[in-house]
């Protein structure tokens, strides 16, 4: 939540609580912004009575606060609840609406694991990482996804981007591997390589390498990438090189679904 808001509607005395991502907002534009940027987290911790209380009582929006009521009421759909919200000021364009659409109806024909995954992406992408590992670890321990590899790969890879986040390479890395083990693609070998070599000493990667079979063109793309990350300048004077390597890792192969 930052940057320049134009507030159309005052701005609340008491803030609301955005309980998933741990921030007070003070306007309906904030909530528009927190529900556009985060469809995944738009749960019941945000959409509830207290919600409709503080859209009614402090931004002064009655009948708003009294649709949502009567909405939450009928148990109704995602889509029915930010819409009146969106509405309310104007908050988006054209195209944002249709891309807000777009991303209802994909979320629409997801599975429950698909849902739980993107909401560990969101938390991921908040800075929320802790959250995002335990729920991570509860989607993971479903035996329902043993039968979607690739959607388990795909939090096994977010899972070492949230340990990594936290400076917890050992874990990260054996992320990675059981990641790389599922699709045995070359990204996802790039991706645990990187990681391998910022934890391991020079002998001990390369006998990794030998140990793995890898081929010399993507021995070669790993080696690299990591020079590349090396050749830039390190976020601060404390950083060590295992975390600035780190950083710049993430950036580039986290595959979290941008909502």
């Amino acid at each position: 939540m930052s940057g320049f808001i134009l507030c159309q509607v005052k701005r609340a005395n008491q803030p609301f609580f955005l309980k998933n991502i741990q921030v007070n907002i003070f306007s309906i534009e904030e909530l528009c912004y927190f529900l556009y940027h985060n469809l995944s987290l738009a749960d019941e911790s945000v959409f509830n009575e207290e919600l409709c209380f503080w859209i009614s009582n402090e931004l002064g929006l009655v009948g708003l606060g009294q649709r949502l009521r009567i909405l939450l009421g009928r148990s109704a759909s995602l889509e029915d609840l930010v819409y009146p919200i969106f509405k309310e000021v104007g908050y988006l364009t054209y195209d944002e609406l249709k891309s807000i659409r777009t991303r209802l109806n994909i979320m629409n024909r997801e599975s429950l694991l698909e849902r739980e995954k993107h909401k560990g992406d969101a938390f991921v992408i908040n800075g929320m990482y802790a959250k995002a590992i335990a729920l991570y670890h509860q989607v993971l321990e479903d035996p329902a996804l043993h039968a979607e590899p690739t959607l388990r790969a795909d939090i096994l890879h977010n899972l070492g981007c949230a340990y990594s986040y936290m400076f917890q390479m050992e874990k990260a890395a054996q992320c990675f591997r059981e990641a790389l083990d599922l699709t045995g693609s070359e990204e996802d070998t790039i991706t645990y390589l990187l990681a391998c070599s910022s934890i391991m000493s020079a002998e001990e990667y390369d006998r990794h390498l030998l140990e793995l079979g890898v081929s010399l063109d993507v021995s070669f793309l790993a080696a690299q990438e990591r020079r590349r990350v090396e050749s830039m300048p390190a976020p601060d004077a404390g950083s060590a090189d295992s975390d600035h390597m780190l950083a710049e890792l993430m950036a580039q192969y986290h595959k979290c679904t941008a909502e």
